[in-house]
């Protein structure tokens, strides 16, 4: 301490106490944690989650084997459907992210895994015609032990295992791994929901041609279908409460308006009261409709929402059973850490009818399944849908900060003296400069695909993904 300065105080927590192996002091709204363990404690933590990695596999292996067993027995329009209405009355009480909770995310799961799952069991011979509360309630708390296991029992036993073989294991690439896992396993949603329209404009509209070719729908077209159903899985149950409280209004009105016209000798008979005020104004279809809606599955109906083309709607979905892939032998089979069926395909056929249950899984990657479909399909394409591609990334960040920050000025492709990817000083190019005000932004864009591969199943072609995609334009941008 340098002469004349005064050594500063630490003010006494608030709260101190200790859980376990854990010091917890609180400071107003800050909480401080830190290890309280005796010497050795760690160490032989660390030793004993190493010899309990094969359990904790083989735990989550017949807990994957539970839950398939039991969704090939149960309806899986029922299982949908109940999973869908859950997520949703969940979702009512939601104001802000900080009221999400571990339950928020299992009420999740129970829609897009068990999707996934659906696409890749085949049904029971013998299959259930009613899912009971007690299946229900068993399905749930296996789904939910399934995410537990994985994310937390199964990452800390793995990370103890890598660093017992290597001793220089790198402790922040180690964190890495953990947290692509974990964002593959936990994390939907790419962008915020009202940038779904434009999004898909953006990226679709280039390839009106070769939709109308295939499918028989233009750009345009295939972008207002598919917003159909972001606005259906987002708004639909909202327009249809309103719409239903709007008919009873009416029927109502109709009834009370008969009554006061002429006395009526089913007076005495309500249902009956209705169903005369429904026929005599024609509403049968608009009771159906409503009904479909609020009790059946009419909300997730892909050919009652939008008119998508038969041929296009088949190749997005999946039949139960169909996906070989997700539960083929291996490793991670059935595991939420190997490749979902619903991020393949969006969509899931049940009984003739096509059900968009998932709106997460058909916007995070609607862009790669399109390209994938339309590859295969016409693979001489491939060359026009790269260069495509390649104009979008580098025409839309300028497009966006134009939108958020008018009247700037920006340069495009810009030559610069620097250093070039052979390592030797020469011109080098980054796609514009955006300056506002005293602020001058970089544009350095990367065109290519992101791997689809799971970073538990291939973690280096993830790690190539980001070095290509993010690290490098980052490299050239920090060089210019």
């Amino acid at each position: 301490m340098r002469p004349g300065n005064k050594k500063r105080k630490t003010a006494p927590p608030d709260e101190l106490f200790e859980r376990g192996p854990l010091r917890v002091a609180r400071f107003g709204k800050n909480v401080v944690l830190q290890s309280n363990w005796p010497e050795g404690v760690f160490a032989e933590m660390q030793r004993q989650a190493v010899e309990d990695l094969p359990t904790v596999v083989r735990t989550i292996d017949a807990l994957v084997h539970e839950i398939a067993s039991l969704v090939s027995l149960l309806p899986p329009e029922q299982l949908l459907l109940r999973a869908w209405w859950e997520l949703a009355h969940r979702h009512l009480t939601i104001r802000a992210e900080a009221d999400l909770s571990w339950e928020d995310g299992v009420a999740v799961r129970m829609v897009d895994y068990i999707q996934s799952v659906v696409a890749a069991v085949p049904p029971a011979l013998s299959p259930q015609l009613e899912t009971t509360e007690a299946d229900w309630q068993t399905l749930r708390t296996k789904v939910d032990e399934l995410f537990r296991k994985v994310n937390l029992d199964y990452q800390i036993c793995l990370s103890a295992k890598h660093k017992a073989d290597d001793a220089d294991l790198d402790p922040h690439f180690e964190e890495f791994r953990f947290k692509a896992q974990g964002y593959w396993c936990n994390v939907r949603g790419s962008r915020y929901q009202i940038h779904y329209p434009p999004y898909l404009s953006d990226v679709f509209l280039p390839h009106s041609a070769v939709l109308d070719e295939l499918f028989g729908l233009t750009g345009e077209q295939f972008i207002a279908e598919i917003t159909k159903l972001w606005h259906t899985l987002t708004f639909g149950l909202r327009d249809t409460i309103e719409q239903f409280d709007r008919f009873q209004t009416d029927t109502l009105n109709a009834i009370r308006a008969k009554l006061v016209t002429q006395a009526s000798p089913l007076q005495s008979d309500p249902p009956a009261l209705l169903a005369e005020a429904i026929r005599e104004n024609a509403w049968e279809h608009r009771q159906t409709d409503l009904l479909g809606r609020l009790f059946g599955t009419d909300l997730f109906d892909v050919q009652k929402v939008t008119r998508l083309p038969q041929s296009l709607v088949d190749q997005l979905a999946w039949r139960p059973g169909e996906d070989k892939d997700f539960f083929a032998e291996g490793d991670f089979s059935g595991w939420p850490l190997r490749t979902w069926p619903t991020s393949k395909r969006p969509f899931i056929q049940l009984n003739g009818r096509y059900y968009c249950f998932d709106l997460y899984s058909l916007f995070d990657n609607l862009y790669r399944v399109m390209q994938r479909l339309i590859m295969r399909l016409k693979p001489e394409y491939q060359e026009t849908w790269n260069r495509t591609q390649q104009s979008l990334s580098e025409e839309l960040p300028f497009k966006y900060l134009r939108r958020l920050l008018p009247g700037a000025s920006e340069y495009r492709n810009v030559y610069y003296r620097g250093e070039t990817d052979s390592g030797h000083a020469g011109w080098c190019e980054a796609d514009g400069l955006f300056v506002y005000d005293d602020h001058l932004f970089i544009i350095e864009s990367r065109g290519g695909a992101f791997t689809h591969t799971s970073p538990a199943t291939d973690f280096s072609a993830y790690v190539a993904s980001l070095r290509n995609l993010v690290l490098k334009p980052s490299t050239q941008g920090i060089s210019c």
